[in-house]
């Protein structure tokens, strides 16, 4: 009996994170390298990276969301160039390699590298799935 009540709280848990937090899917022909950013208690908070396949999603944050703006960075690469999201303009702190950074000041003086990215529309109930279409990068630049 115990082992079933624990399975059954088990199971309602993973229901309910399924529910909540930000999903991230990727809705181009291509492969894409993604991030996201958004306001914590401590601060600002920039995360990533997330690379994601052409029509698949990756579960970013598995907490419930609060209301405050959250942002996302999305760079495709194609045989023509790099694509970045068009109409990204405020600035959070990125690194090479995957990264969770505080703060999106100084991004250059603490190491880190600056790019813009889009604010996504408001979480719903505490969950966000953004969805990454080709209609919203930039033409490619050349490599």
């Amino acid at each position: 009996l115990h082992r079933r009540v624990l399975r059954w709280l088990e199971d309602v848990a993973n229901r309910r994170a399924r529910q909540v937090g930000m999903e991230l899917c990727n809705r181009t022909g291509n492969r894409i390298l993604a991030a996201m950013a958004r306001s914590r208690p401590d601060g600002l908070e920039s995360r990533g990276w997330w690379l994601i396949d052409a029509n698949q999603c990756v579960r970013a944050v598995d907490e419930s969301l609060i209301t405050a703006p959250h942002y996302v960075f999305a760079e495709m690469s194609t045989p023509d160039g790099i694509r970045t999201l068009a109409g990204a303009a405020t600035v959070f702190c990125t690194s090479r390699s995957q990264f969770a950074i505080l703060g999106n000041d100084n991004c250059e003086s603490r190491r880190y590298r600056p790019e813009k990215f889009m604010e996504t529309a408001p979480p719903e109930d505490g969950k966000l799935v953004y969805q990454f279409f080709d209609s919203a990068f930039t033409a490619p630049k050349a490599p």
